[in-house]
């Protein structure tokens, strides 16, 4: 799965090499008892956060879906139970989410998966040497500070964080051109790179962008909202004509938060006048392709799930979320030629 660091991961996240052998000892493989054991509806996952020197007195948060469901001090480790069809694992520290991991359909299975302060891995670990790690760590007697996962949302509705791939390979669109709109959006600025942002219209995605990309979106005639999400939703409100062409950015920008958490990040929309398109092509740019989203990607059981999920956040939550008042962007039928 695609590695992604959600926004900055800090040394003081994964600490100082850990001390803790990732070697088998079949002595306390002898002594790790486990009952009872899974049935075939349930998964058992054991996570195990090894020790550090540094960092290790913040905790590690675990959360399943939308919930947070422990929290890890160093050298210790938690037993989650989960349901044998589609889970999304993660861990989150300093209100960060910055690891990932699917398990799906492993009904009746015992797993083990191991954090490693010294390197910011979170991996899944041999059945042996899991029961060598629980065996040299303590279960942790931590709770989490907070019943529901906030910054999950933020990969829930940004499917390249939590390493699906949804662009197609698709350069050029059969459609009749002479009957849609086109809008033409890029994200000039580097900055999360590759951290791509979803974007959602009428509760469907209908294309991702990074860092220094653009693509072209195909839109009937009449009027649209276009929605990212960063910490709240962010709007581009349009009114296209037939024919014509649009020009948008977007891109990150920090808002000021509040005491102990200063600023947050949010994504942020610029509507472009055609007549000034030049600032458009401020990126690295060779031809906006006209891309649709991978319906094979998308017909993935597993990627069907967690996008079928982020839909229905954004139905329940669209009309209510408060977490980014900045001001919509407008563009209006002239602004296109």
């Amino acid at each position: 799965m695609k590695k992604i660091v959600f926004l900055c991961l800090i040394v003081s996240i994964v600490g100082c090499a850990s001390n803790l052998p990732m070697e088998v000892r079949p002595d306390l493989v002898e002594q790790f008892k486990h009952e009872p054991a899974p049935s075939d509806t349930e998964t058992h996952v054991y996570v195990i956060r090894g020790p550090a020197w540094e960092g290790g007195a913040y905790g590690l948060e675990v959360g399943l879906e939308d919930k947070l469901v422990t929290s890890l001090a160093s050298g210790s480790y938690d037993l989650i139970s989960m349901n044998s069809d589609f889970n999304t694992l993660y861990l989150s520290q300093f209100g960060q989410t910055f690891q990932h991991k699917f398990v799906d359909d492993r009904g009746g299975e015992l797993l083990f998966y191991y954090f490693n302060p010294g390197t910011g891995e979170f991996n899944e670990v041999r059945s042996a040497l899991g029961k060598s790690l629980v065996m040299q760590t303590k279960k942790t007697n931590k709770k989490p500070s907070r019943d529901t996962a906030e910054y999950y949302t933020n990969a829930l509705m940004n499917p390249s964080v939590m390493g699906i791939n949804l662009k197609s390979d698709k350069k050029e669109s059969s459609a009749n051109l002479s009957e849609y709109a086109v809008l033409n959006v890029t994200r000039p600025s580097n900055m999360h790179k590759e951290f791509e942002l979803g974007l959602w219209s009428n509760s469907e995605i209908i294309g991702v962008l990074g860092g220094e990309e653009s693509t072209g979106l195909l839109l009937p005639p009449g009027k649209h909202s276009i929605y990212t999400y960063i910490n709240g939703f962010s709007k581009l409100e349009l009114e296209v004509e037939p024919g014509k062409t649009y020009y948008a950015q977007i891109d990150f920008e920090k808002k000021q938060g509040s005491i102990g958490n200063p600023w947050t990040l949010v994504s942020k929309w610029t509507a472009l006048d055609a007549r000034n398109k030049e600032k458009f092509y401020e990126v690295s740019y060779a031809g906006v392709p006209i891309v649709d989203i991978d319906s094979n990607e998308v017909e993935i059981p597993s990627n069907q799930y967690r996008i079928n999920q982020a839909k229905e956040y954004f139905r329940s939550s669209i009309d209510t979320d408060k977490a980014s008042d900045v001001p919509a962007a407008k563009i209006t039928p002239e602004m296109g030629l």
